[in-house]
């Protein structure tokens, strides 16, 4: 039997899997945000996919956190234009189980969680990012307590 995904996580009602995870990776590799749940950093890619799912569920459908079309329609650009091949592209999408509606839907799930976080803590002012990190870092551990979070431990294969 072929393992299509697994759950490693549920924060709240939100399921995270492994794909989510991958996702997440190459999303932050490849799409500048100042958002810290965006950060390269792998060995905290649980953690980061947690918060931004904490996230997401703070924002839930307020119009207010929404991109317009065309502002997500200019991340998806810059963030396909660094891709000069279209097989290459073509190739990402696929390493990654997307098609570009998908990849369109993960963006605004990014965008949204940025907007939260400019409207909820400001923007990072130069010279003033570490501080805003730990004003980020306090609220986001008063909102984990808020929320119900699981780890899903990986299930051992039968045979």
């Amino acid at each position: 039997m072929e393992r299509v995904d697994r759950v490693v996580a549920m924060v709240g009602t939100t399921v995270v899997t492994d794909s989510d995870l991958r996702l997440h990776i190459a999303l932050c590799e490849g799409d500048e945000s100042t958002a810290p749940v965006f950060s390269t950093d792998n060995s905290t890619v649980l953690d980061s996919a947690i918060n931004a799912a904490i996230i997401r569920l703070l924002a839930g459908t307020v119009t207010l956190y929404q991109p317009t079309p065309a502002q997500l329609r200019a991340r998806f650009d810059a963030y396909r234009d660094k891709w000069t091949d279209l097989s290459l592209w073509t190739a990402h999408l696929q390493s990654l189980g997307l098609d570009e509606r998908r990849l369109l839907n993960a963006l605004q799930q990014r965008m949204v969680v940025e907007r939260l976080l400019s409207r909820t803590l400001g923007t990072p002012k130069p010279g003033e990012e570490a501080a805003w990190t730990q004003r980020f870092e306090e609220w986001i551990v008063r909102e984990r307590k808020s929320i119900r979070i699981r780890l899903v431990a990986p299930s051992e294969m039968r045979p």
